[in-house]
């Protein structure tokens, strides 16, 4: 193992940081450096019309690729929106018809980026703001050379230090690398309602369920409908992550609201613990809320601190 040397970046723009550098150094034909790492992870989505789910793989080079194909081109998306912002309010023919050809163009890169997203990983670095840099030798300092290189590219904002990171630090992070890299799986449940329509639909079926005429089949029925509209998946998810999450030293879990909709993240591990393969294969009959939590609650109460540790 080489001298490894710790360069901050944009947060964000990591992989991006990785790959700018690697070009500078090939141009340069500079061989000192060993390898670059941005430790890309990334993100597969669940939603209910998702009719199987393909196994995470690791990450490839033309993933990488695609991710920084999909930045370019939100890049000049965003681009031409300022251009159109600027514009918008004037109305001679020359404007309307320049208008006109920007929006044109951001629905074309709209349908670029979309047709990208459909076929590749959605990508982010466990390395927030960070990058490593692994030299061949052993060196005890960053050689002048290389630090002026690596401040050309225009991501960088700092390099930590130009003597190497401690090889006990370096050891400890690699051993938590697997963890850390992971890829996340994000459960896209139900729509998360107003609390005024649950509570408006809660009243309906009490009235439906206190109606005398009701058959015992019925009730059944109206009892279940509202046992599923008492249930919010993201509130019992946290509930139980705060009472037991700490001591269990639950991995990357979160669950959450947004745009009305409920989510669940969590490690590519733990759901494939949750779900077998026959299972993710029809994965579209298991997204129900109370099923997910009979068996996130029953397995993870069954789980000790060293198993996920």
């Amino acid at each position: 193992m080489g001298a490894f040397f710790a360069v901050q970046v944009r947060t964000g723009q990591e992989i991006k940081a990785k790959e700018m550098l690697k070009y500078v150094l090939e141009q340069k034909g500079v061989s000192i450096v060993k390898a670059i790492f941005a430790n890309e992870t990334h993100t597969k989505f669940v939603k209910n019309d998702t009719l199987e789910v393909s196994e995470c793989r690791n990450v490839t080079e033309e993933d990488i690729q695609n991710h920084l194909r999909k930045e370019r081109i939100n890049n000049s998306i965003n681009n031409r929106r300022q251009q159109l912002e600027v514009i918008e309010s004037q109305t001679n023919e020359a404007s309307e018809i320049l208008k006109e050809a920007y929006r044109k163009e951001i629905s074309k890169l709209q349908r670029e980026v979309h047709e990208i997203r459909e076929d590749s990983k959605v990508l982010k670095s466990v390395l927030s703001g960070y990058i490593l840099i692994e030299l061949h030798t052993n060196s005890v300092y960053l050689p002048n050379e290389l630090w002026h290189m690596i401040k050309s590219v225009p991501v960088v904002t700092n390099i930590l230090s130009t003597t190497p990171i401690p090889e006990e630090e370096i050891e400890f992070f690699f051993d938590k690398l697997e963890t850390l890299t992971d890829p996340e799986v994000v459960m896209d449940f139900d729509k998360a309602e107003a609390e005024e329509v649950i509570d408006k639909k809660r009243t309906e079926l009490l009235i439906e369920l206190n109606n005398v005429e009701t058959d015992k089949k019925e009730k059944e029925r109206i009892e279940n409908e509202l046992d599923e509209l008492n249930l919010n998946i993201v509130e019992k998810v946290n509930d139980f992550l705060e009472t037991k999450g700490e001591k269990l030293k639950l991995p990357r879990i979160v669950a959450f609201v947004k745009r009305n909709k409920k989510f669940i993240s969590m490690p590519n591990t733990l759901f494939n613990k949750l779900y077998n393969e026959d299972e993710r294969n029809s994965i579209w009959k298991f997204l129900k809320e109370r099923d997910f939590i009979n068996r996130f609650t029953t397995l993870l109460n069954n789980k000790t601190e060293m198993e996920f540790a």
